[in-house]
């Protein structure tokens, strides 16, 4: 990541709140700080470049939950949020469908949080089965 890209712009709900790195790079940043959210850190078609990760919506959501329960798809999310096909909806959900390396990404995109327009990844994983 070019440090000369990272921005903190204040501070939110969630912690420190940075712009700038995005895909892979944001998801770095996040594992090293364990703290804030990365705004338009990945991008998708059909859903838009404005879809924010965090570390930790308080109900062990987000980022941490990514990397305590799904490591093996860190290197992946990227990958995932972009070429995940649209596989189902909700008012407040979309659910994406990849494959990857032979096996199925999955990721959830919430659409708010606390009833407040916000696009951010909720979850993702890889499953095996």
């Amino acid at each position: 990541m070019k440090k000369d890209t990272l921005k903190e712009i204040g501070a939110g709900q969630f912690g420190p709140i940075f712009e700038g790195p995005t895909g892979q790079d944001a998801v770095e940043l996040l594992l090293a700080k364990r703290t804030g959210e990365v705004r338009n850190a990945f991008s998708h078609p059909k859903i838009g470049e404005d879809i924010d990760l965090v570390w930790d919506s308080g109900e062990g959501k987000g980022l941490i939950s990514i990397a305590t329960d799904h490591p093996d798809v860190l290197p992946l999310l990227s990958e995932l949020v972009r070429s995940g096909e649209i596989y189902a909806a909700s008012a407040n959900r979309i659910k994406l469908i990849s494959s990857l390396h032979g096996k199925t990404g999955i990721a959830i995109i919430r659409l708010d949080f606390d009833g407040v327009a916000k696009k951010w990844l909720l979850t993702g994983f890889v499953n095996d089965a």
